[in-house]
């Protein structure tokens, strides 16, 4: 007998971070290889910690099956597993119990099982984004999500990991209980989302490098992201750099001239980098569950 098998794009921040801990608008670009979660007929979990939220999540519910978690990036951090796996958790725990599946219910379970009410609330965008496919729009203020292609003829994006792990909900523990008024950051998606609209490629280079600027003032890049941006800035055709997601630790996303693409990742790879994606890898299916 075959059990439904749902499969979930990666995702990271192009701009956005710690915008969206106060519902500001961010883009998130979700991207291939994707994540598998399986339904089993034996209750447990693989690939899936207990104490994760998908793991709470799932054991609370009492269910006569289990799950299984694969992932292509084999726990490298920084492209959206956790989130991933709650988000293919919810969609099997909705087709096995018959319950509508609703972007409200998604968020307050996600909450109820990834916040112990310190520090930082989560901000829910990852799942909102691997729900969708494409570069996505959340802006929770306004209850605005919206997934829409890459658009830039001549600039390509390129994601690189770092190799350095940050989890992002040990980090959001650490931030305080008041951030300060994000409002800045918020008008910096802003202004790359009229990039989007206008295919206005100077325009996302500009606020992609004003908002790296700003998260240097608030102390939310680690030095070592900030070495390795310095770093490949100084490649040609490399137009912009920053880190994404907690202390832009695990992801760089670089904009890259498109006819400079082969050649800036066989200097990233001579340094010792991984590749993670390019704009030509965004997930362009909705992560829908399968049942055979």
């Amino acid at each position: 007998m075959n059990f439904p098998t749902t499969r979930l794009p990666a995702k990271t921040f192009l701009i956005g971070e710690y915008a969206a801990l106060q519902g500001l608008p961010a883009i998130l670009l979700t991207t291939r290889p994707y994540f598998t979660l399986s339904l089993k007929q034996k209750p447990g979990l693989q690939g899936i910690h207990p104490d994760s939220p998908a793991g709470r999540f799932w054991l609370s519910q009492g269910l006569a099956a289990g799950l299984c978690f694969e992932d292509p990036y084999h726990g490298l951090g920084g492209m959206g597993a956790s989130s991933a796996q709650f988000l293919g958790a919810y969609q099997l725990y909705s087709h096995v119990t018959q319950q509508p599946f609703t972007r409200e219910g998604l968020l307050t379970s996600y909450e109820i099982a990834a916040w112990d009410r310190t520090g930082q609330r989560p901000s829910g965008y990852d799942v909102i984004a691997q729900s969708l496919s494409g570069c996505v729009q959340v802006d929770r203020n306004h209850s605005i999500f919206r997934a829409f292609p890459w658009p830039f003829k001549s600039l390509s994006f390129m994601l690189v990991h770092t190799q350095v792990k940050c989890e992002t909900h040990t980090h959001l523990k650490t931030l305080p209980d008041t951030l300060p008024d994000l409002t800045e950051l918020g008008q910096l998606s802003e202004k790359a989302l009229k990039a989007f609209q206008t295919t206005h490629e100077p325009t996302l280079i500009e606020a992609l490098q004003d908002y790296h600027a700003a998260l240097q003032r608030y102390g939310w890049v680690t030095d070592t992201s900030l070495q390795l941006c310095q770093t490949l800035l100084t490649y040609p055709g490399v137009r912009a750099a920053k880190g994404c997601g907690a202390m832009g630790s695990d992801v760089l996303v670089l904009l890259v001239d498109r006819d400079k693409i082969d050649s800036v990742g066989q200097l990233i790879l001579q340094a010792g980098l991984l590749i993670l994606a390019v704009d030509e890898g965004v997930f362009s299916q909705n992560p829908v569950v399968n049942v055979p």
